[in-house]
């Protein structure tokens, strides 16, 4: 009844809307006003967020590490010394591919 009646008034409001739109609004609003708490103010202890110390003591030394998958070799084409994946001819540029180093990551592998 609730919904008809603000589709209604939706189709007044935007005559040049579709029918599909005007219901997709509808429902999102209602989903939205269902999903909204009561009392906004209100928050129950068990639904608060126990936020951690430990991320503000502590300092995360991961950090990205730049690389080249492939070699610096002689380019046919080009006719110069370019890097086989990028094509970059700056010997010491920055790597085109990256990966994440984790320094307090446990390594299993044993050293070969």
């Amino acid at each position: 009844m609730a919904r008809e009646a603000a589709f209604e008034r939706l189709r007044r409001e935007m005559p040049g809307a579709s029918e599909e739109r005007c219901w997709a609004v509808v429902k999102r609003t209602f989903e939205d006003s269902l999903a909204m708490p009561k009392n906004p103010h209100f928050e129950h202890q068990s639904c608060k967020k126990k936020s951690s110390r430990l991320r503000a003591s502590s300092h995360s030394r991961r950090f990205k590490q730049h690389f080249h998958p492939g070699k610096f070799d002689i380019c046919v084409v080009e006719n110069c010394e370019v890097w086989t994946c990028c094509l970059n001819a700056d010997k010491d540029s920055v790597g085109c591919h990256t990966r994440v180093v984790n320094r307090d990551a446990w390594c299993l592998l044993s050293p070969a």
